[in-house]
C-alpha cells in the first residue's frame, strides 16, 4: 500500500470511528463492554453481566436494564458493532476495535 493510500485509509477509519463515537451512549458502551468481557450471550444475559460488572447500580436502573439493553442492541447492530444469531449476540471485530480506539476495554478476558 502506498503512503497516500495508507493515509487515505487511516483518514476513513478515523472518520468512521468519529461517527460511531458520536452515537455511542454510556448504555451502548456498557453493552459492548459486557459482551467483550462476558462473551456471546442473550439480551437477558447481557443485562445480568452488566449488573454483575457494576454492583453500584441503583435498584430502578437494575429494573430498567433489560429495556436499556434491547434499546442499545439494535443501534449497535446497525453500526456493525454486534451481531446476533438465534438470539445470541456477540461483539464483532469492529466492536472490539472501537472499544480499543476509544481507550476502553480491549475485548480480552482476564
Amino acid at each position: 500500500m502506498t503512503p497516500t493510500a495508507r493515509s487515505s485509509a487511516t483518514s476513513r477509519d478515523h472518520e468512521h470511528f468519529g461517527r460511531i463515537a458520536g452515537l455511542m451512549t454510556s448504555s451502548r458502551r456498557a453493552v459492548l463492554e459486557a459482551l467483550a468481557e462476558c462473551g456471546p450471550m442473550t439480551a437477558a444475559q447481557i443485562a445480568d453481566c452488566w449488573k454483575d460488572r457494576d454492583p453500584s447500580l441503583r435498584p430502578l436502573v437494575v429494573q430498567a436494564l433489560p429495556s436499556m439493553v434491547s434499546q442499545s442492541l439494535w443501534k449497535l447492530d446497525n453500526l456493525d458493532l454486534v451481531r446476533a444469531v438465534d438470539k445470541v449476540v456477540a461483539i464483532t471485530a469492529l466492536g472490539r476495535q472501537h472499544l480499543g480506539e476509544e481507550g476502553g476495554h480491549d475485548g480480552t478476558s482476564g
